[in-house]
């Protein structure tokens, strides 16, 4: 058995935890490497290993897991953040990961988004994401002139500084930020949110089935500098008649989960904690 290691280092609590968990493995005869990065870790096991072991927050655990997506391999978070929805432990609770080498586990298909930006016929930009991604206004631009289609039919119209589509794994990020539903990430589906609209513009949440295709189009010539992002990455510039078609991927992230504790039961913690 082998593992990957992927230590935020800017934590200061992962430094002891790091040896915690190296002391575990080594216990249980399980080898393993330390990737400071996903791209690391793409060198050292192309192909995945048996688990991986992220240290840190949210966004430590995104970076992650477009590496464990296309290698299929689980992951477990040991949080060093302030919130960590997705992590499983706290830096109290490492030991529990013995659990995973004595078949004590089970194993949550987090829902992933394939997004494709399509500009004059042509797909200019790819992504996959596990939180969210967003369309929105530039750091001083003026209000955005946004549609939002499902399959063929327009469900609103938006002025705003943006829109989030996210997964139910994303629905406590920034989505749950701007006034979005808290969604229990068992579920697969994605959710439509507008940023700060002006006026009605009809709903400003929404909900659509996973099999949908959403589509969101810049309506206006004059909005300025407009971005799309994927998990807070991966950001490039959107222009007028481009379309950002986004939908259910086809990948999975696999989290490893060692506690029977349920998501609301998780949240209440969380927001309790913090």
């Amino acid at each position: 058995m082998r593992a990957i290691i992927f230590p935020n280092r800017n934590k200061p609590k992962t430094k002891d935890t790091l040896e915690k968990i190296k002391a575990i493995l080594e216990n249980r005869n399980c080898g393993y490497d330390i990737a400071e990065s996903a791209e690391d870790a793409f060198k050292l096991s192309p192909d995945g290993c048996d688990l991986g072991i992220v240290i840190g927050g949210d966004g430590t655990m995104l970076s992650v897991a477009g590496w464990a997506s296309i290698t299929n391999t689980p992951i477990i978070g040991i949080n060093q953040g302030t919130l960590g929805y997705m992590h499983e432990l706290e830096s109290g609770e490492v030991n529990l990961i013995d659990g995973f080498f004595a078949g004590c586990y089970n194993i949550e298909n987090r829902m992933m988004l394939h997004t494709g930006v399509i500009r004059n016929g042509k797909t200019v930009f790819e992504c996959e994401s596990l939180n969210e991604v967003v369309v929105c206004r530039g750091i001083i631009t003026k209000l955005i002139d946004l549609e939002l289609y499902c399959g063929c039919t327009k469900a609103a119209a938006y002025r705003a500084d943006g829109i989030i589509i996210s997964t139910p794994t994303g629905s406590t990020a920034y989505s749950m930020s701007a006034g979005g539903p808290i969604i229990d990430p068992s579920l697969e589906l994605m959710a439509a949110c507008a940023v700060c609209p002006h006026g009605f513009c009809g709903a400003n949440s929404m909900i659509f089935s996973p099999d949908s295709l959403i589509t969101i189009k810049v309506s206006s010539k004059y909005n300025g500098d407009i971005y799309l992002t994927s998990d807070g990455r991966n950001r490039t510039e959107i222009f007028y008649n481009d379309e950002v078609q986004i939908r259910r991927s086809d990948k999975v992230t696999r989290l490893i989960k060692l506690k029977s504790n349920t998501f609301c039961e998780t949240l209440s913690r969380k927001f309790e904690d913090k």
